[in-house]
């Protein structure tokens, strides 16, 4: 059976398989790459097996058994208040869609990202409908969700011009026992896509537990992006980007990208972006952290003297950025990414606690070899 599926998923991965002139951004040599945490994406439909109340409608609360009890067990007020009060009806969700939606398309003179790696996407139900409704023209032909074990059904994304290579795969990280998160774990998602010369780039798209857990749970983690990084060939990319959640004064004591990451990959936030204060804000500390970054394959690394032996793709460490265009994503005083909500007239402000990081690879100009 499970042959079948990989089968069946293959044959309709190639039917979406673009042509040379129509798959890329803005042309055949460079593609661009967004790693994005949109907060919270949920629908509006109610999942039994995962605590995602917060996020529907009130009339649908108001019928739920025991929801204001659950509501009041949540560890911070404005998450109690959000439960009891949020209405996640249809008309907040297509607000919520569209802010993302601006964010993407002021990409690229409104081309969008060709690679956008999504973190806190419910399901495969409500990227479809971000792709469709409010990103139809962008051929993002490629869109992968896998579900995860995470309690509240927050999971990993991927929308692409580029065609899969092969099926997508949920790659599990095995933590000791005292280090086991039963109601915050989230896997390692593996997607190979091919690049209009035909070579591989895999991408692992990642959520590391969060700050309020042992920084040996995400040291974990980074040890399973080590080892999955190492075991593909040598002439394939790897490209790891998500929300890493290490705190700026947790890298600061722990080194946990110095230690784990620096030796085998070059991290974005490092190589480029020298002027961004980070991709999240922490109000009681007033500090800025890279959440959200790219870990690269040191084989997709700019050369001055490309040779038959590189990859026939480059990192543009130039093009290494916080996305940030929209005066809707800051919070006035600090500047910091702000949350999604409404005003007191049904307007939407905000998109996401985190400000996306974008990226561009850029097609190799390598000598043809001499005969």
């Amino acid at each position: 059976m499970k042959i079948l599926w990989m089968s069946l998923w293959l044959i309709l991965v190639g039917l979406n398989t673009f042509s040379q002139k129509g798959w890329a951004s803005s042309s055949f040599s460079s593609i661009k790459i967004m790693t994005y945490n949109v907060e919270n994406l949920f629908d509006t439909e109610d999942d039994p097996t995962h605590e995602d109340s917060t996020f529907l409608p009130l009339k649908m609360k108001a019928n739920l058994k025991n929801h204001a009890q659950h509501c009041q067990t949540l560890k911070k007020t404005s998450w109690v208040q959000e439960c009891l009060n949020l209405d996640w009806n249809s008309q907040t969700l297509s607000l919520k869609l569209s802010q993302i939606a601006k964010v993407i398309r002021s990409v690229d003179q409104g081309r969008g990202p060709d690679v956008i790696l999504f973190q806190e996407i419910e399901n495969e139900r409500v990227l479809k409908q971000l792709r469709d409704q409010f990103l139809g023209e962008l051929n993002y032909r490629t869109l992968i969700v896998l579900e995860g074990s995470d309690y509240r059904g927050i999971d990993l994304g991927v929308l692409s011009r580029l065609p899969a290579k092969s099926a997508p795969k949920l790659i599990p990280v095995q933590l000791s026992d005292p280090l086991k998160i039963r109601k915050d774990y989230r896997s390692v998602l593996w997607v190979a896509l091919e690049l209009p010369d035909k070579s591989i780039l895999n991408f692992l798209n990642v959520h590391l537990p969060a700050p309020f857990h042992s920084y040996r749970a995400r040291e974990a983690v980074l040890k399973k992006i080590n080892e999955i990084g190492l075991s593909f060939p040598k002439h394939e990319g790897v490209v790891v980007g998500g929300d890493f959640n290490i705190p700026s004064s947790e890298e600061s004591r722990k080194g946990l990208f110095r230690r784990l990451s620096q030796p085998y990959w070059a991290i974005a936030h490092q190589i480029g972006c020298e002027i961004c204060p980070g991709t999240t804000y922490y109000p009681p500390k007033r500090s800025w952290s890279f959440f959200d970054t790219f870990l690269i394959s040191k084989n997709l690394l700019e050369t001055e003297k490309p040779t038959q032996k590189h990859f026939p793709w480059q990192i543009s460490a130039r093009s290494i950025q916080i996305h940030n265009p929209w005066a809707f994503q800051k919070e006035g005083k600090t500047g910091a990414p702000q949350s999604f909500k409404l005003t007191s007239k049904a307007k939407p402000t905000g998109v996401s606690d985190h400000f996306p990081m974008l990226m561009s690879l850029e097609f190799r100009r390598v000598p043809t070899a001499q005969k």
